[in-house]
Parts: C-alpha cells; structure tokens; sequence
C-alpha cells in the first residue's frame, strides 16, 4: 500500500475552548449539534435567495455556503458522477461521554479538524460558532461565547494559542509515514459510536480490511478535493498475519436532522477493537483515521477513536 501518495495531505487540528452563558443542556450527541448550528449560520449568512431551493439557485456555483457545506467536484472533473458528494472539509470531535449538562460560566471544548485549502475559510467557520453561541444551542438554547481557539501541529495534542487573524499549521505528514521503529501492538477506542455497513447490514464486528479500506477511501477523496493529491486506486492492504480482538457493544442513540425534520434513530459499536502482529504498514492509516473518523456521519463526529500503539 502506497501511503506515500498521501504526503500531500494538510490536516489542521483546532480546538474551540468555550465558555457556557446561561444553562446549556446539550446531550451526548454534541457533534450533530454543533455540525447543525454551523450549517444554519453559515445559511443565514451567506444565502441571498433563501425562498429557492438550492438545486434550483442559478448562483449555486458562487454561494459560500454551498462551496463549505455542500461541495461539490470542480466543473470537467472526470469522476463527477461518482464522487457527486464529495465529503465536507471538515470534522468535529466531541467524545459522547463528555459532561453534558452546564452552568453558566462552565467551560466546554470541541474539536474541529480542517481539511486543506478549507482552512481559508476559518474565519467564515469561527463567525458561524460565534452567531451560534449568541442564539443558543441544544434543548435549552444555552447560549455560550467563544473564549480561546488552539490548534496542534505536532499530532501529539500540544495545542498552542491561534493569534487572532493568522491561521495554524498543519499537521505535521512525517509524523503519519516515517516510523522508527516496528509496531506489533494497537487498540482502537472509539468514544463515539462507529457505523459501518457490509452487504446491507450494520458490521458488529467489522472486519479489519473493512476499516482500513474505508479509511483509506476516506483520505483518498479528501486529499484529492482539498489538497490537489491524485486521486488513485483501491488500496492493496494485507492484514493475514495480524489477529484482531473485539470488545464492542451496540449503542443505541438519536439526533434530530434539520434537513429531515424529524428524529433519527441510530445505532453503532461502542468499545475497544485491538490488533497483533506487524502493524507497521498499516499504522500510518489508523494514526489517519483517528483524526478523520470512520464510517457513517464521520463529520458529525461518529467512528472517533483514540489510538495506542507499541
């Protein structure tokens, strides 16, 4: 597997560090909340034409919003059909088992990784959280400001002050693909459910080369839309040597889709998935995935866990 050709991808770790105004009632699900005030905001602010549908807006190809939210493959692009939706350009992070009710005055924080040339619009993303801290969020509308943004480029989670007006560095690529020594050990916790589907039916216990192809399709087309990577083909990925011992229990929980208008019910694994053998090949892809999420609403924050290795 030629991980290489993923050199070129720019991964931008920030952190919100926020301050609770009045009580805020969120539940565990924070990342379709957070996911859906920065839709509706970045909406209100940049939509001219909000009595048309956007597939019927002939200013589609300017629109911000639609650019962020709902991007979609340059004109001419030869694989337009098939990557129709590309994946959204950025990821939020929030653990599902984080504190959920706050006071006013309590601090909360959440993570938003940026993908490439995304990064440009930082400042269009920070705006819409700020709006979205004055009019409130969650069952309460708790209302909340933003106090300190912080952002890592080490990978190691020592995150540093972003000055107003600059924008971060990214990750740091080297970290992904130069390893020192062989790997023979890993766990995978996921803190948020994780969703994946084979053949129809909700993979309870997924299959290794299931998650490694997903991740690996995953940074293929982000690199490829935000990054000016080369889109290429299906990964070789060999794992017949590397036993695999699940810990995973189903999670059932729900959100509320604004574009639905109505209540979805959902379901993923919860727990711990861990790996023997020689890992080295593939620990630049898990190390990846860690900051990507995996599977179904990967965006909204689901299939996020943390890595440890030896």
């Amino acid at each position: 597997m030629e991980i290489q050709h993923f050199e070129t991808l720019k991964i931008y770790r920030l952190r919100f560090i926020c301050r609770t105004m009045s009580l805020l009632d969120q539940g565990p699900f924070w990342g379709s909340a957070l996911h859906g005030v920065l839709g509706q905001n970045l909406y209100k602010h940049f939509c001219t034409n909000t009595n048309i549908e956007c597939a019927d807006c002939n200013t589609r190809a300017d629109c911000k919003y639609r650019q962020i939210f709902y991007p979609e493959p340059p004109a001419g692009h030869e694989h337009a059909t098939k990557y129709a939706d590309p994946p959204q350009p950025f990821i939020i992070q929030k653990d599902m088992f984080d504190k959920v009710v706050f006071m006013p005055g309590d601090q909360f924080t959440f993570d938003f990784i940026v993908i490439g040339d995304a990064i440009n619009n930082l400042i269009h993303f920070t705006e819409a959280f700020a709006r979205a801290g004055k009019k409130g969020m969650g069952r309460m509308r708790g209302k909340f400001e933003i106090i300190q943004i912080l952002y890592d480029a080490t990978g190691a989670g020592n995150f540093e002050p972003l000055q107003a007006g600059l924008l971060p560095l990214p990750l740091n690529s080297n970290d992904f693909f130069n390893l020192s020594h062989k790997v023979s050990k890993a766990e995978l916790w996921f803190v948020t459910p994780l969703h994946l589907k084979e053949k129809g039916q909700v993979a309870r216990k997924p299959r290794l080369e299931l998650l490694l192809n997903r991740i690996f399709e995953r940074v293929n087309l982000l690199n490829h839309f935000y990054c000016d990577g080369e889109l290429i083909g299906a990964a070789q990925i060999v794992t017949d040597n590397i036993q695999v011992n699940y810990q995973l229990e189903n999670y059932a929980f729900g959100r509320f889709s604004n574009r639905h208008e109505k209540h979805l019910k959902l379901n993923g694994m919860i727990g711990k998935i861990a790996l023997q053998g020689d890992l080295t090949s593939i620990l630049p892809l898990l190390q990846i995935g860690q900051l990507l999420n995996i599977g179904k609403m990967a965006t909204l924050g689901l299939g996020q866990y943390r890595l440890s290795y030896g």
